[in-house]
Parts: C-alpha cells; sequence; structure tokens
C-alpha cells in the first residue's frame, strides 16, 4: 500500500512539473511572440520612412548574414555597399500587409513571413508598386537586439489578365 501511494504521489508530482514546464513554455513564447512582433513593426517602420542608418541596425553584421533580393545574394558587406548607393534615392515606402507569420525556433530566434503590397517611391517622382510581395526573415536575439541574420524578398509579376480591363 506504501509504495501505491508513493508511486501515485511520483506520479502526481511529475504530472504537476510538466503542467508548470508547459504554462512556462506557454508563457515564454508568448513573450517571446510580443518581442518578435516588436521588432518586425519596428522594421517596417524604418523601412517605410527609410530611415538609413537604423534599417542598417536590423541587419546581422556577421559574415553569415544573407539576404536573397531579385535573384541576387548578398553578404552583410555587400548588403552595405547596396544600400548605401540605393536608399538614398528612395524617398519612402508603403507596407501595407496581407498576411504575417511568426515561428518562433527558440528563446532567441524566430521567422517572420510576411506578405502584401510594397510601394516604394523615389525622390525624382518615380515608384515601383508590388502587390505581392513577399519576405521571409530569420531574426535572432544578438547583444540584447533582435537581428536579421537572413533574408529572403520576392515577389510574384501582375499576370497579363489582371492588367486586361472589362470591355
Amino acid at each position: 500500500m506504501n509504495k501505491l501511494l508513493f508511486y501515485l504521489g511520483v506520479l502526481f508530482i511529475l504530472g504537476c512539473t510538466n503542467q508548470d514546464r508547459t504554462i512556462t513554455s506557454l508563457q515564454n513564447e508568448k513573450k517571446i511572440l510580443i518581442e518578435a512582433a516588436k521588432a518586425t513593426s519596428h522594421f517596417i517602420k524604418v523601412i517605410e520612412t527609410n530611415d538609413i542608418p537604423a534599417i542598417k541596425e536590423c541587419f546581422d553584421t556577421s559574415e553569415n548574414f544573407r539576404l536573397i533580393l531579385s535573384g541576387d545574394a548578398y553578404t552583410s558587406e555587400s548588403f552595405k555597399e547596396m544600400a548605401d548607393n540605393m536608399l538614398p534615392n528612395v524617398d519612402h515606402q508603403i507596407m501595407d500587409t496581407k498576411q504575417e507569420i511568426y515561428t518562433i525556433i527558440g528563446k532567441d530566434c524566430f521567422i517572420h513571413y510576411w506578405t502584401g503590397f510594397n510601394g516604394m517611391y523615389f525622390k525624382d517622382g518615380t515608384s515601383m508598386e508590388i502587390n505581392k510581395f513577399y519576405m521571409t526573415y530569420i531574426y535572432k536575439k544578438i547583444d540584447q537586439k533582435w537581428k536579421i541574420i537572413h533574408a529572403h524578398e520576392s515577389w510574384m509579376p501582375e499576370s497579363p489578365e489582371e492588367n486586361i480591363s472589362p470591355e
């Protein structure tokens, strides 16, 4: 009888311990999700206002960083060079979110998938508007700051059928 009570007690304690871990895990995930939403919201804000120093600050500067954009792969150094050449010509951007998904990888890493409208408006009056723009960014907490360590951006061109007006 004592052994049965002992085993039931152990099972009860294990059950409570596992429940606490689940609650703690969910609390941690919620905390990370809140931090992730702040980090990605900040990134979109600095993109929209074309705050070049703040944009660069969002990205990791290690040799492992990669940005895939328009079929080109950029390292941290080549990204900075591209940003220095292109971004001063941009007045602002509009990012209209259609969908975003967060995938928590761990306490210091998450994936942000974003799709929507991206309008880039240049200082010379020209613009580039993309209705089906896609971004997948991987963020990692480095020195207590969320940094983009990998990014992939692409878009779908408008199909000819979408450009035909009904007669």
